[in-house]
């Protein structure tokens, strides 16, 4: 079945509207929920206890509005994303090695494992250089927020 590519981009532009009106109906009743509990004289915890902390030294977080709950608590599970990270490149690497190894004189299944260890290794350097490409492409990203 061929869909027209007019009714495609309609169909697409639909899509679209009806996520945002979602993010934006959720947003406004986050935001009516968090007034009324205001207004009904809700006093915030003075810190959230995770039930599920990454980190043993972090258990909790203090309370913050919108986003920046979310933010707080990647930045507490980073160093685990950049270990696995780290890890699946190695594997990779090794993987690319074996392959390279074991090909003998198939000299596609020799490219292919090379392909395999260049990329391997240009993701290890990737997050070796991880906060130098992030500074670079915005320098005030290890600022801290007053």
């Amino acid at each position: 079945m061929h869909i027209h590519p007019h009714h495609q981009r309609m169909v697409t532009r639909l899509l679209s509207i009806g996520v945002l009106s979602l993010v934006i109906a959720f947003g406004t009743c986050s935001l009516s929920l968090q007034v009324s509990a205001q207004s009904a004289g809700f006093v915030p915890p003075t810190n959230l206890i995770l039930l599920e902390p990454v980190d043993p030294n972090v258990t909790q977080f203090p309370p913050s509005a919108g986003m920046n709950m979310l933010f707080q608590y990647f930045n507490a599970t980073w160093p685990w994303v950049l270990g696995s990270a780290a890890g699946i490149a190695v594997l990779w690497a090794l993987i690319g090695g074996i392959q390279i190894m074991l090909s003998g004189d198939n000299t596609t299944m020799r490219s292919a494992g090379q392909e395999r260890l260049l990329w391997a290794l240009a993701g290890l350097l990737i997050i070796g250089l991880a906060d130098i490409i992030l500074s670079t492409l915005n320098p005030i990203f290890y600022i801290d927020a007053p």
